[in-house]
């Protein structure tokens, strides 16, 4: 989960996506909307946040660990002109690799 918060940080999309399976899935919570699937979508999804002269950086505020699932709240900046954006983000992780996520936002 570091080398994910590290490459995001970086704006490093390759870094980024190697520590996702290839066919993960990203979902809205609650609900369980589907937001992407698979990399393509993932770097389509991401691309604005990791482009040149993007300041957006994220800082885990509180991160769970129960077995294969990870639980960070987390604060991000640089994402909208309003400031700091809170959400909390539930990773499905084995052999090394996020395979599912669930986000979970204020909406406001």
């Amino acid at each position: 989960m570091q080398r994910q918060l590290d490459a995001y940080n970086r704006h490093d999309m390759e870094g980024f996506l190697a520590t996702y399976d290839r066919s993960a899935r990203i979902y809205r919570f609650p609900g369980c909307e589907l937001m992407m699937a698979g990399h393509d979508t993932i770097r389509e999804g991401y691309l604005s946040r990791f482009s040149e002269g993007s300041a957006v950086r994220a800082t885990i505020l509180n991160r769970i660990v129960e077995g294969r699932f990870v639980i960070d709240a987390e604060s991000i900046t640089g994402l909208l002109p309003a400031g700091e954006v809170r959400a909390t983000l539930i990773y499905d992780v084995s052999e090394g690799l996020i395979h599912r996520v669930w986000i979970l936002r204020d909406p406001c």
